[in-house]
């Protein structure tokens, strides 16, 4: 290292083999060809490299001090082994051969799970255990699950404390069991739907952005504050309107004539009712107006029109004036 005061030689670095296991804390076996876990000393370990290997089963880990497991890109196609390392924090199983996400019944603590783009069969989709999603539920902050063929995310309502979701490229079709999910899951802060069928319907953002409650980005877009609180409010007005009770004018009045038009039928607003819609006739009968005179007193007869406009004309004339006609000499 150059300094002010010439070349300084740094000690060397203590390379963090098994001679000294203080200070191994990671261990990168990734891109090894690997078909086995091997069986090593994990007693300091806490990141372990395991992907993109040929992996098939999850065996030889046994450590409490293990936090990051990285297993993705392999051969798996079952979730086993993970009893002994009930610390992890972080598993990472994306691209593998997975087809029910289960065996992970004692990661209590288990806060980011990628299980995203499993080589299933065509027409397969990923499953989820309800036990295992239980066992999760309280720790559970980031998921990624896309690329599945996931139909429905029913079965993860448990996850209350879900802070980050990626669900883009399933078969999702249903955007209302969608919403209902994101009302129950209040620290929602990022999520990706894009991929899906209700991605392509009309205001699929809004709806999300109106169930959220802090939703601060949607497939990678930011979502303002204000453009929530906007949202929000457009869409309670609207279930306000939705939500008044529609009145069907044949049901109230059994003897309503045929040619009143069907939209009619069904808009009468609840004031016409009040107001005994059964002295309405046919829409060809003449609606007779009640005088207000009474018969005793004697009628007035109403100023014409163009006698008040003369009258007003005259007052702004002077009171004396003359007009003189010149004949030409």
């Amino acid at each position: 290292m150059n300094t002010k005061l010439g070349k300084v030689k740094l000690p060397p670095c203590r390379p963090k083999t098994a001679k000294n296991p203080n200070t191994v804390t990671h261990i990168y076996y990734d891109h090894k060809n690997l078909k086995k876990i091997p069986l090593i000393d994990l007693s300091t370990v806490c990141v372990i490299y395991l992907h993109n290997n040929e992996i098939t089963q999850i065996e030889n880990l046994k450590s409490s001090t293990v936090t990051s497991l990285y297993l993705q890109c392999n051969n798996i196609y079952e979730i086993k082994g993970l009893e002994d390392v009930p610390n992890v924090k972080k598993l990472y199983l994306g691209n593998n051969e997975i087809s029910v996400l289960e065996g992970i019944d004692h990661l209590n603590d288990l806060e980011e799970l990628h299980i995203e783009k499993q080589n299933l069969p065509m027409g397969t989709a990923l499953c989820f255990d309800p036990r295992s999603i239980m066992c999760i539920s309280k720790s559970l902050q980031v998921l990624n699950i896309s690329g599945n063929g996931i139909e429905s995310l029913s079965s993860l309502a448990p996850l209350r404390h879900l802070r980050s979701i990626c669900a883009s490229n399933n078969r999702l079709k249903d955007i209302e069991e969608v919403c209902e999910l994101i009302k129950s899951w209040f620290y929602l802060r990022e999520a990706w739907f894009l991929g899906n069928p209700f991605s392509k319907k009309h205001r699929y953002r809004e709806d999300i952005i109106a169930a959220s409650y802090c939703l601060d980005f949607l497939d990678d877009k930011a979502v303002s504050a204000s453009t929530r609180n906007f949202i929000k409010c457009f869409e309670n007005e609207k279930l306000k309107k939705s939500s008044r009770p529609s009145i069907n004018l044949e049901e109230i009045v059994p003897s309503l004539p045929k040619n009143y038009p069907l939209p009619l039928k069904k808009a009468v607003s609840a004031s016409l009712v009040q107001n005994k819609l059964h002295i309405l006739g046919p829409l060809d009968t003449p609606v007779e107006k009640k005088s207000t005179i009474s018969p005793n007193k004697p009628r007035l007869k109403k100023k014409s029109h163009h006698n008040r406009i003369i009258k007003e004309e005259m007052n702004h004339f002077p009171g004396s004036f003359s007009y003189e006609m010149r004949l030409p000499t």
